[in-house]
């Protein structure tokens, strides 16, 4: 019995690996694994070993951690944390750690250095707000979510965190029921060179994040790679300006996200150094990015193909943020019955080879908020000529190359039709316009546009447009200009010059 146990022993740790069913781990779904896994894990953390997670859905009840504790201070720590599953299992996820609770995160990294994670899904309680699909795009990233879950500033949510504590619990405590975690000298050290990699983060928060805790730095030289976000609010989040070098490549938001890229959005409010490097949006994803770079890092991205995406979001920099070789394909308004003003909140951002566009509509412009001063296209193309923030002023038409800008109406008459917004504009100028006309609202003050909308309908004095991308207040006077390629008016001008001829031909008959 006794060369029995110690061939049993000599298997669990062959080669400084761990397997967590060997200590007790069932990964039936129901059992609670969390003391398996995090004794695999405090074992590792002894020996810079290796602990692997077989297939299986393990349910865990409180958050697990990679660290090392001497007893007065977290110092540095070295585990790899392994299983079978990739960002492509889909549904069937392989190795799938399950949280039953809603306040903390699933797997937390204090000091890391070379920590890897790789093949382990992670799948929360989080749910997306039961809406629709308008209703998700319309929201901002403050007022979505689902508020069952945690979503604190410095201790939200999550799958993955790196570096949650600090020497004292930051405003707010800090996680609930793990005050004592918040333990040692307030130093800044924080994690350096850890990889996360073939994952799923679906039903959370905020799918990964770094330094919430608002105290410490580092977390540099971070790397994500091949990662799935799935039904969470924000995919990635950061919070200091120390984070330098880190990566996110080949990410898939296949579900409802709302945000993918959050910074900085958590912690303690700066911007660190990140690039992107692959990412496709295929699901109900409203904003790329929620980033403010100025004074710090800039943010870098690369190959991202947008499906149905709702806008860039608020993306504003001073110190040359980028994105490069993308292709942005926005949602269609009569979609999400709103026209997104998809660039309203963009500023100083530089696009090299892009793509963007309303796919397959030649009638549908890109709309800007900004003025063209403040944005950068290089070797970039849009489907038709987009319409810059500021229009001149006195004027009833503007010349676009192959499309033109008529001034249509000026006063208006509100009413709403559900979450849609309608405006009656008595016609003024152009009375040829037709259903389905993208419409460019303009401050009448300041000329400044606001956002577009489309006409709906048609009446011998006057059109009604809806799918409006901005709130209208009333008491603000608005022009309302048609966006029409030249062509089109060009069509239009000589069947009404036909059709005038021939009512001529018949008087003179």
């Amino acid at each position: 019995m006794r060369y029995i146990l110690t061939v049993i022993c000599l298997v669990s740790v062959a080669y400084g690996q761990i397997n967590v069913r060997h200590l007790g781990a069932l990964g039936n779904g129901v059992a609670d694994d969390w003391a398996a896994i995090q004794k695999a894990l405090d074992s590792a953390a002894k020996t810079s070993g290796i602990v692997y997670v077989p297939p299986g859905r393990y349910r865990i009840s409180k958050p697990l951690m990679i660290y090392n504790w001497t007893g007065k201070q977290y110092t540095t720590v070295t585990v790899k944390l392994y299983g079978d599953d990739n960002m492509w299992s889909r549904g069937t996820m392989i190795a799938v750690i399950k949280p039953d609770f809603k306040d903390g995160f699933a797997l937390g990294i204090q000091q890391g250095k070379g920590v890897i994670v790789e093949g382990i899904s992670f799948q929360g309680q989080y749910q997306p707000p039961a809406m629709s699909q308008d209703s998700m795009y319309r929201l901002s990233l403050e007022a979505y979510g689902d508020f069952t879950v945690r979503r604190d500033r410095y201790s939200p949510y999550a799958a993955v965190v790196v570096d949650p504590f600090s020497g004292t619990p930051p405003q707010g405590g800090g996680y609930p029921q793990m005050g004592s975690w918040y333990r040692g000298p307030q130093t800044r050290s924080g994690s350096t060179g850890c990889r996360f990699r073939d994952m799923t983060f679906w039903g959370f928060d905020v799918g990964a994040v770094t330094s919430p805790n608002g105290f410490t730095q580092n977390a540099e030289l971070i790397t994500f790679e091949n990662i799935r976000v799935t039904n969470c609010r924000i995919g990635f989040g950061t919070s200091q300006a120390q984070e330098k070098m880190n990566r996110i490549i080949n990410v898939g938001a296949w579900g409802v996200t709302h945000t993918l890229f959050a910074s900085p959005y958590f912690g303690f409010g700066q911007p660190g150094h990140w690039v992107i490097d692959g990412v496709n949006t295929a699901g109900q994803v409203a904003n790329l990015v929620h980033r403010a770079s100025t004074g710090f890092f800039p943010l870098h991205m690369y190959n991202v193909f947008a499906e149905s995406l709702g806008s860039i979001g608020y993306w504003q920099s001073g110190v040359g943020d980028a994105m490069h070789n993308s292709i942005i394909n926005f949602i269609y308004p009569d979609q999400v019955k709103a026209y997104h003003s998809s660039f309203s909140q963009v500023l100083g951002i530089t696009f090299n080879n892009c793509h963007i566009r309303y796919y397959g509509q030649l009638t549908t412009p890109v709309v800007f908020g900004a003025n063209s001063s403040d944005l950068k296209f290089v070797n970039s193309v849009f489907y038709v000529p987009p319409v810059w923030g500021r229009l001149p002023a006195q004027t009833d038409t503007v010349d676009m190359g192959d499309y033109m800008l008529f001034r249509g109406g000026f006063k208006t008459v509100y009413f709403r039709d559900g979450n849609n917004i309608k405006v009656r504009i008595p016609m003024k100028r152009y009375t040829d316009m037709v259903v389905g006309d993208a419409v460019v609202i303009v401050n009448g003050s300041n000329r400044k546009i606001i956002g577009a909308a489309k006409v709906a309908q048609v009446g011998k004095d006057f059109f009604v447009v809806d799918y409006i991308s901005a709130h209208l207040d009333q008491s603000v006077p608005y022009s309302y200009y048609i966006y029409r390629s030249k062509r089109s008016v060009e069509t239009m001008n000589t069947i009404q010059d036909e059709t005038g001829n021939r009512k001529q031909q018949e008087i003179i008959k």
